[in-house]
């Protein structure tokens, strides 16, 4: 599925508008604006209605009259003209946007492909997980403050909410002690709350989520990215499910209202790959 910036699309509209309005106002100056005024069968009088003839008013115009009228028909014909240009030159830039879409998304596949061949063709080491669950559920083990600390060191921007990513917002993950390793995903907060002075809130509460994958090395302290092909999906389809291990695979899934799509995290290489989306 393409995307297609909401900026483009509201131009093209707006010049198709305004074309059409200018369209209108030539049409109007042509029938009354130089001298002549034509009136409609709903504009007669009865007694004109009854002699069957169309009635048609004619008056002279001044010199000043004219000229004016021709001043603003040749003002009417450039802004058209104008118009017009701006229509095309907006019709250009939206096949361009198309084309950068389509290719990007071909790039973006291509990319995939390539993770998804490495991650199978390559030996992947195989963890037990002994735990897994909400953030919450991490805070008694041992390593749990240096993962935090490791994570101010290092920021990573939560964009959403303008600012960097704190331990309190990831939904959940899991951690290894045979492989000496967790992971943790979302990025999920309860939205911005600002209050005016008179202590009404500005904004009311929302979720906001912003896909997020994490390796936490607790031998050596350091937090590492996921690595998937950019663009490979956005917030609302990126996964927010985890599921339970299959070998040295953790199967992913996220679900929107439009599609639902299926990925697998490699976690020993940490890299995550689309496997497949279906329509809902």
């Amino acid at each position: 599925m393409l995307y297609y910036s909401p900026n483009i699309l509201l131009n093209l509209k707006n010049m198709q508008k305004t074309k059409t309005i200018l369209l209108a106002s030539l049409l109007t100056l042509l029938l009354t604006g130089c001298g002549m005024e034509v009136v409609t069968p709903e504009d007669k009088t009865n007694e004109e209605t009854n002699t069957g003839a169309d009635v048609v008013t004619e008056r002279t115009c001044s010199v000043n009259e004219f000229d004016r009228c021709v001043t603003q028909f040749q003002m009417a014909s450039s802004d058209l003209k104008n118009c017009m240009a701006a229509t095309q030159k907006c019709e250009k830039n939206l096949i361009a946007y198309k084309d950068r879409a389509s290719k990007d998304q071909a790039k973006t596949e291509r990319l995939n492909n390539i993770f998804k061949n490495y991650t199978e063709t390559t030996e992947q080491q195989e963890f037990k997980f002994d735990l897994c669950g909400k953030i919450s559920s991490f805070e008694g083990r041992p390593w749990f403050t240096e993962f935090e600390t490791a994570l101010e060191a290092a920021p990573i921007p939560f964009a959403k909410a303008g600012r960097s990513l704190a331990i309190d917002d990831f939904t959940g993950g899991c951690a290894s002690s045979e492989g000496n390793i967790a992971f943790f995903m979302g990025a999920e907060t309860d939205g911005i709350n600002n209050s005016t002075n008179t202590g009404s809130d500005l904004f009311e509460p929302e979720d906001i989520f912003e896909f997020h994958l994490l390796k936490y090395d607790i031998e050596s302290k350091k937090i590492q990215e996921a690595l998937r092909a950019d663009g490979l999906c956005t917030d609302d389809i990126c996964p927010a499910i985890f599921h339970s291990r299959e070998g040295s695979v953790i199967p992913m899934s996220g679900i929107s209202r439009e599609q639902e799509c299926e990925y697998s995290y490699y976690f020993d290489q940490n890299i995550l790959v689309k496997e497949s989306c279906v329509a809902r």
